[in-house]
Order: C-alpha cells, then structure tokens, then sequence
C-alpha cells in the first residue's frame, strides 16, 4: 500500500511540474506577443492588435521607452506602448486617403483611429499641444534640430 502511494505522490508530483511548466511558457508567450504589438512594416508602423496602420511613409522616428514617436504621412504620432496607453496625434490631413471629396474611413483614416481608441487618442491641433520634452523629440525626427542619439542607435532613425 505504501508503495502505491509512494508511486501517487511522485506522478502527481511529475503531473505538478508539467502543469506548472505549461503556465509558465504560456505566460511568457503572452509576454513577448504584447511586445510584438507595434510592428514596423516596409516604412510604416501597425498596430496588431488592431491591425490598423498608425503611420505611413515614415520619415524619422524615435523611441524612449515607453514611447515611440514617428513622422509620417498622417503626420506626428506619438504612441505609449504600455497597456491601454495613449496615442497623441497632430495629424496631416493631407496624408490620409482622400476619397470623393472626404477622408476615407479605412484604416487610414483619423475616424478609424477614434473607433479603435476612443478616449485613448488625443488629436491635436498645434505642435504647442505637445509637453516640452515631446516637442524636443518631435524637432530631432521632423530634422528642425540637432540629434540628441547617434544616428546609428536602434532607438532613433531619421531618414
């Protein structure tokens, strides 16, 4: 008898370490997907979550955690990369898809981006809307001032 249940406890001791084994890889994963979240594809930025496209024909960018700030066609975006972070636009209307007379409401389109966001995009009007430091970045990336990076650092790319 005793043996049986010396036999039980090692089982369901092995049974344990691959439940737990399991959890673990399953939580990294979930991990490193959500990092994976803001994908750069050709000259643009997505978000895969939403698979919507944020930016496109980016022309600088930088990145200082938790923030990624780009320059592109639909203008300045500045993306907080935490959970259910911010996305502060000034957007160039001119750089949006332009359809019959009115913007186009595909993923390239300021609504689109409200629709997805709600409370969590903040649309600006004027680069005075942006914190001081954010306007530092923006003028490094849009080449209105000189690099605080080295141009070869992965953190930063004007092109």
């Amino acid at each position: 008898m005793e043996e049986q249940l010396e036999k039980d406890y090692k089982m369901s001791k092995k049974y344990l370490f691959y439940v737990l084994t399991f959890i673990v890889s399953i939580s990294i994963l979930g991990i490193f997907s959500y990092s994976f979240r803001y994908q750069w594809f050709i000259n643009s930025i997505v978000d895969q979550k939403y698979k919507i496209g944020l930016n496109r024909d980016i022309k600088g960018f930088a990145a200082e955690y938790p923030y990624i700030y780009t320059y592109g066609d639909y203008g300045i975006l500045i993306i907080n990369t935490l959970p259910n972070g911010s996305i502060k636009i000034l957007p160039n209307y001119k750089g949006f898809t332009h359809i019959d007379g009115a913007y186009s409401i595909d993923d390239s389109s300021i609504y689109s981006l409200q629709k997805v966001y709600g409370d969590r995009l903040y649309i600006y009007s004027s680069i005075d809307d942006f914190t001081e430091d954010e306007q530092l970045i923006i003028d490094e990336i849009t080449n209105k001032q000189p690099k605080r990076f080295d141009k070869n650092d992965w953190l930063y790319k004007s092109f």
